[in-house]
């Protein structure tokens, strides 16, 4: 076990705690050993154990929906792959995530070179569980090197909080009980990146469609609480006096005390029963 006063796994709490988190749901795991140590010793963050890494990874889903954040820890192998299809979900739905976990040390890997040992919970390709994620996450990353690892974790966070989506974490097992230096100040959060031509050529289209459009709609997403910009959207619809329907997962979106507001939308057929013909913008196309 680590005797570090500050370690790379402190490095990340204190990042996340920074960022309003204050429950990490786990399954513990011997490769992770070195974070959840750090875990049970940080103040003003808990350890909350789930016995399926596919519950827990959901818990922090729905966790993060409420806090803008989640987190959840696992063990390499058997529990990233089990916490995969929790993290997919809020990939698409633009919830961010964080998961932890940890593979086999430096020393380890001396011997998987020499001897060519497959360690516990190994697939035998040691780059296999980033490699899943990379696909379901904005930032996969593994942390080898205690030294870089707090810029890495930092970049990763940045990613996660500017585009709404999950990331991954893997360090060695050595890694997490590094020593390294306590960050200063809080997180920079850049706004996401946007394409001026993109941007512009969007607007024509929008202001083209509204131009049409005998009876417009606007559509709203749940994007539109996960950017944060209820209130702008908000005084876009009342400048425009236009009414406005949410899919399912955004109802309540916005408060319907404005009077603009139709039933939530539940399926196309709904639109039609309701006579609204057109629906002419999307919310997310706004907020990109």
């Amino acid at each position: 076990m680590s005797t570090a006063n500050f370690t790379v796994a402190d490095h990340l709490l204190w990042r996340l705690k920074q960022l309003g988190l204050d429950k990490v749901f786990q399954v513990p795991g011997d490769y992770v050993q070195e974070f959840m140590t750090a875990l049970d010793n940080f103040p003003g963050i808990g350890a909350v154990g789930d016995v399926t890494e596919l519950g827990a990874g959901y818990a922090a889903d729905g966790y993060a929906r409420y806090r803008g954040i989640g987190a959840v820890s696992v063990q390499y192998g058997v529990g990233t792959f089990s916490v995969l299809n929790a993290i997919a979900g809020a990939y698409v739905e633009r919830n961010p995530v964080v998961v932890i976990s940890a593979s086999p040390s430096a020393e380890n890997r001396v011997d998987i070179e020499e001897t060519g040992v497959l360690f516990h919970h190994s697939t035998g390709d040691y780059s296999a569980d980033k490699k899943v994620f990379e696909n379901v996450t904005v930032a996969s990353e593994i942390l080898s090197d205690p030294a870089s690892a707090p810029d890495i974790i930092d970049n990763a966070l940045r990613l996660a909080m500017s585009e709404k989506r999950p990331i991954y974490l893997e360090a060695w097992q050595n890694v997490w009980g590094a020593a390294c230096d306590k960050p200063d100040g809080h997180l920079v959060i850049p706004r996401p990146a946007s394409n001026p031509t993109m941007m512009a050529n969007l607007l024509d289209k929008v202001i083209n469609r509204l131009k049409e459009a005998e009876k417009p709609l606007v559509l709203l997403g749940i994007e539109i609480t996960r950017l944060g910009i209820q209130r702008e959207v908000e005084n876009l619809l009342c400048n425009l006096n236009i009414p406005y329907t949410t899919t399912t997962l955004a109802k309540s979106v916005l408060s319907e005390a404005q009077g603009l507001g139709r039933s939530c939308l539940l399926a196309p057929m709904r639109v039609k029963r309701h006579g609204l013909k057109r629906l002419t913008l999307l919310a997310n196309e706004i907020a990109f």
